[in-house]
């Protein structure tokens, strides 16, 4: 069965130079064990969590996150990618994100997909309404 990971933030590759070190490594990481797929949507709210962004899942049309679309060829990357986004069994709950399945659309069709997901309140964040981080 095919995988796919949805990234909207720091694993983007048009983060470009932005990014610190770590980030710039783990999005090589990701890129050496994937193929890009192209950019695409899923229905959430993007939030400014520190200095990156956190997505909660959306079921209104309105509410839309732009990012990419990769298909995993190595499974095993998603372990090392859940320790990135500190939500690994490392940490402890509730993990700051949760890795979770979601439709996503891309070039006209949805597809499933994994998606890191902002797991804690969003009651004090900015909200990022263009849904572009």
């Amino acid at each position: 069965m095919e995988e796919y990971l949805f990234v909207y933030g720091s694993l983007k590759s048009e983060s470009g130079n932005t990014l610190s070190v770590i980030d710039k490594n783990m999005h090589s990481l990701l890129a050496k064990h994937s193929r890009f797929m192209g950019k695409a949507t899923c229905r959430g709210k993007l939030y400014l969590i520190n200095n990156y962004p956190g997505v909660v899942l959306s079921n209104a049309k309105s509410n839309i996150v732009y990012g990419e679309v990769y298909k995993i060829l190595d499974s095993s990357i998603l372990s090392r990618l859940d320790k990135y986004e500190e939500c690994s069994p490392d940490f402890p709950e509730p993990t700051k994100y949760k890795r979770e399945k979601c439709n996503v659309y891309i070039d006209g069709k949805v597809i499933t997909s994994w998606i890191f997901i902002y797991n804690r309140s969003v009651r004090d964040k900015k909200e990022i309404k263009s849904g572009k981080w």
